[in-house]
């Protein structure tokens, strides 16, 4: 019997050393798994996410990373990356190069260059690409610039190579196969801006433009013949005349920023997300309809502004937006304000900067108003009120977040903790911008 015993608790021993055994090389398997069990297809979309000279610098990894650069679906074409990791001087000729050896199916494209290049290289380029990869669906232009500093800076800077600006002219309806497109520091010409975009009604879906030089007889074109855009941009564009209409039945997403226009007419029944930053527009002139707005951000950077006294104010936008007072199917969801850094001259009272000194904002708070964030807060007595009046007046709110300058105002803000809600769900977080 004790021999038999002792035979059971050998062999369960053996067992368990077995099962241990087991575990033990299954988890170093585990450890010791490396980049060459991702698969290839894996490492492609990684790669496409980096620019063209280190997706390159991968082929040095194994021999198996040597071709995959070839097979990315993006291409970042950036010239100062470019020019520094290859023999060639001439962004052209990098460009030329990489084309030639690329062999996968393209769906995006991104040139940056200086704008010292020679006239009509980068139309040639942008239709080689366009010709060659039938599946891309998105491209991007920017135009390298400098912003010099002193006075002297700017002398030498207007001298140099880099102060020239490329004219691009695209031929009619290049645009058309898009559904996403990007232009940033480029100036817009009436005949030929417009025509590129023939063709763009049914696809262009996104449109993103920064710190073009413009007329608004061309964007005004340029939107007329996109009728299906969902998200449009227009940032740092100061050289409108005077009138800015956006009409786009299918716009989902709407920003503008820096503009300085005499008229803004915005008619969108489907908007949801309204961006606005430092826009320069006599609040008159400034109207907007849009039904379905959930999410309203408005900010100010004092800085960008060539003419503080045409600043749109956020009670200007309460007001002159219809829709933000008394329609019951209002949707706004998600209020972000940003108060302006206050300038020396303006004087402690600052009346003129007040944003909540308005007769009512009920019609902005009583419907559907959930999350609220408030950056730049400094304890003044409209913004105070304002504030009183969101926690006091609007039942389903569930988050107020506000930030403060810093801590010397924290007496101010906290003494809205104590307020009586209006919403059981409410909840007000604090935090200073100096911690």
């Amino acid at each position: 019997m004790a021999v038999e015993q002792t035979m059971v608790r050998k062999t369960k021993i053996m067992r368990e050393d077995n099962v241990t055994e087991s575990t033990r090389v299954t988890k170093k398997r585990r450890r010791e798994t490396t980049l060459a069990d991702i698969p290839n297809e894996l490492l492609i979309i990684i790669i496409s996410s980096l620019s063209v000279a280190d997706a390159a610098r991968t082929s040095i990894l194994a021999k198996r990373w040597q071709c995959l650069w070839r097979h990315t679906t993006h291409l970042d074409l950036e010239e100062t990356s470019m020019i520094k990791s290859s023999t060639c001087s001439s962004y052209g000729a990098v460009i030329g190069m990489v084309l030639n050896s690329h062999i996968g199916d393209l769906t995006s494209v991104r040139f940056k260059h200086f704008p010292s290049g020679i006239p009509g290289e980068l139309e040639f380029w942008v239709d080689f690409v366009l010709n060659k990869y039938k599946k891309i669906t998105s491209l991007s232009f920017e135009c390298e610039r400098f912003d010099p500093i002193s006075s002297d800076d700017r002398l030498s800077f207007r001298r140099s190579r880099l102060y020239k600006i490329i004219r691009p002219n695209f031929r009619p309806m290049l645009f058309s196969t898009l559904s996403s497109l990007e232009l940033t520091n480029y100036p817009m010409w009436e005949k030929s801006t417009p025509e590129a975009f023939d063709g763009c009604g049914a696809k262009l879906k996104t449109l993103k433009i920064k710190n073009m030089r413009m007329s608004d007889d061309v964007i005004n074109s340029v939107l007329s013949k996109c009728l299906c855009l969902e998200s449009l941009s227009i940032v740092k564009s100061k050289e409108f005349i005077s009138t800015l209409v956006i009409n786009n039945p299918c716009l989902k997403f709407l920003e503008l920023g820096c503009l300085d226009v005499d008229k803004v007419d915005v008619d969108v029944e489907g908007l949801e997300i309204l961006v606005l930053d430092s826009l320069e527009c006599p609040p008159t002139g400034f109207k907007i309809h849009a039904l379905h707005l959930r999410i309203l951000k408005v900010s100010c950077n004092s800085s960008s502004l060539t003419k503080r006294t045409s600043l749109l104010k956020t009670q200007d936008i309460f007001e002159q937006c219809g829709d933000l007072y008394g329609y019951s199917t209002l949707r706004l969801e998600t209020l972000e304000i940003t108060i302006p850094v206050e300038e020396d001259s303006v004087g402690a009272d600052n009346s003129d900067n007040n944003y909540w000194e308005r007769r009512d904002t009920d019609g902005c708070t009583n419907h559907k108003l959930r999350f609220v964030t408030i950056k730049g807060f400094r304890g003044k007595e409209q913004e105070v009120k304002f504030i009183e009046h969101l926690i006091r007046r609007a039942p389903l709110l569930k988050k107020i977040t506000i930030i403060c300058e810093s801590t010397t105002i924290e007496k101010e803000a906290r003494a809205l903790l104590s307020l009586p809600r209006d919403s059981v769900y409410l909840s007000i977080i604090l935090k200073c911008k100096n911690l």
